[in-house]
């Protein structure tokens, strides 16, 4: 067996980032990678939990966020692939 790490610089741009971020009462997420795409994400759920709780004044059902995300993330995708 082998066990292997990597030794993390003890610079400030390596300190360790949060990767749990809350939506709305009832939805958040969790990410792993890059923080940067996670804010994004994170930032798009919410919108979009402000706008379901505007219009029907009633928090977003958890199914209503991930439609949305994928959608707004694969429209971003096709974008930028042609």
């Amino acid at each position: 067996m082998v066990i292997a790490a990597l030794k993390r610089s003890s610079s400030e741009l390596a300190a360790r980032h949060e990767k749990i971020f809350p939506i709305s009462k009832n939805a958040g997420i969790a990410v792993s990678g890059l923080v940067s795409d996670g804010h994004q994400i994170a930032s798009i759920l919410r919108n979009t939990a402000i706008n379901s709780s505007f219009v029907y004044n009633r928090e977003a059902r958890v199914a209503h966020l991930s439609a949305a995300t994928a959608r707004k993330l694969q429209v971003s995708f096709l974008a930028f692939a042609v």
